[in-house]
């Protein structure tokens, strides 16, 4: 895979992703494993769950890195 891809999951789950992971063109890839247990899915990015904020964190820095407009002169 050579395109920008963003892999996460709860914690209990990246043995399952890694395999993708390692597919993946090292330049394009980036994972996050929560420190905590995590949450599946899109829940970890809920505001109610405590550990939101690092997954959020995660994800902008992957967007930025691979999305973000280059700037004006």
């Amino acid at each position: 895979i050579r395109s920008p891809a963003f892999i996460t999951s709860a914690k209990s789950e990246a043995d399952d992703w890694a395999p993708f992971y390692e597919a993946i063109d090292a330049q394009y890839r980036q994972g996050f494993i929560p420190k905590t247990a995590g949450k599946h899915g899109s829940k970890a990015l809920w505001k109610k769950q405590a550990d939101s904020a690092a997954y959020w964190q995660a994800l902008t820095a992957f967007l930025k890195t691979h999305f973000s407009k280059p700037s004006q002169p």
